[in-house]
Order: structure tokens, then C-alpha cells, then sequence
């Protein structure tokens, strides 16, 4: 019973990465986009496989290690993830330097997040608000925006560069702005 438990998270495990490394693929220049390149020069995807062996072994109770291999991350690609956020599949990081994904954010499939990004609460002095957010399926967020405390960003958003996320975002929309609105509805 707990092997075929353990051969089933496993296994889930290894889906996770390889859909992965097929969105890092599908977004890599055609000449590169071998998975030998992916693998070994592309810091997102690299962060991501971080990322999802920590997220098996903190479940698992392995917390210690979980946390080692999520600060090993950090301090290798400038890309930090808590192993307590919940990532869907093909997920991708372009650019990744400087992106935080932090706690129990929840992130759909079909994300792609660029460099500068953070995703996580807003600081207890500024607002009890501990939560984290929850991001829908097919989300893109460009460089530099912030998305803080227990908001809902519905499917389908482009939160455009620099905005600061700190309501909730219906689907189909493009948002902008400090803090951030929407600016057109998708279609």
C-alpha cells in the first residue's frame, strides 16, 4: 500500500517535470530548443525542478531537506520558491532572476512568470492580511509586477510590467498600473 502510494507520487512527480520541460521547450528559440539545452542552461526550468523535488519531500515530511534544496535554489538562479506553494503544470519562468513565489501561493497550469516578479503577502506591519494569492490557468506575468496578500487573479490575465496587484482580477483582462486595473477585456 505505501510503495504503490509512494510509485504514484513519484510518478506524478516526474509528469510534473517533464510537461515542464516541454513548455520551456515550446518557448526556446527553434535552433536551441533541444531538451539537452533546456536542461542545462535554462535557470527557470532548473529552478522549477528545484521547486517541484522540494514541494515532494516537504509533503512527505522531509522539511529539512525541503528547505535545503529550496535556499540551494535561491542562492544557484537568484529564483526563490517556497516548497509550500502549489505550481500547476507547465509552468515557466523566463528570465527568472529575482522572482519570489512565496508560502501557499496557489498557481494554475499554463503560467509563465519573468524575472523580477513576486507573488506573496503583504508585510503584517502594513495589513493583518497573512494570505497568499491564488493565480488562475493561462496567467502571464511580465517583469517586475507584485501580486500581495489573499487576492484572486481570475484565468486568462496579463498583468502587464511593474503593476502591483492588490485586488482581485476578473478573467480575461489585461491589467496595468500602481495599483494595478483593469485596462482591456480579452477575447
Amino acid at each position: 500500500m505505501l510503495l504503490t502510494r509512494n510509485v504514484k507520487l513519484i510518478t506524478e512527480l516526474k509528469l510534473k517535470i517533464i510537461s515542464d520541460l516541454s513548455a520551456a521547450r515550446k518557448h526556446t528559440p527553434s535552433g536551441l530548443a533541444g531538451a539537452l539545452h533546456v536542461i542545462l542552461f535554462n535557470i527557470g526550468f532548473r529552478a522549477i525542478v528545484h521547486y517541484r523535488i522540494a514541494s515532494f519531500f516537504r509533503n512527505k515530511g522531509y522539511r529539512f531537506l525541503s528547505r535545503w534544496l529550496s535556499i540551494r535554489a535561491r542562492r544557484c538562479y537568484s529564483i526563490e520558491i517556497s516548497p509550500q506553494a502549489v505550481i500547476g503544470r507547465r509552468f515557466r519562468i523566463a528570465h527568472g532572476l529575482g522572482t519570489v513565489i512565496g508560502g501557499e501561493t496557489r498557481i494554475g497550469d499554463d503560467c509563465i512568470v519573468f524575472h523580477g516578479v513576486t507573488i506573496g503577502t503583504i508585510a503584517p506591519e502594513i495589513s493583518t492580511d497573512i494570505s497568499y494569492p491564488i493565480i488562475g490557468n493561462h496567467v502571464i506575468i511580465y517583469v517586475g509586477a507584485k501580486i500581495l496578500g489573499g487576492v484572486t487573479i481570475g484565468d486568462n490575465v496579463v498583468i502587464a510590467a511593474n503593476s502591483v496587484v492588490i485586488t482581485d482580477i476578473p478573467s480575461q483582462t489585461l491589467v496595468a498600473g500602481v495599483p494595478a486595473r483593469v485596462i482591456k477585456t480579452l477575447t
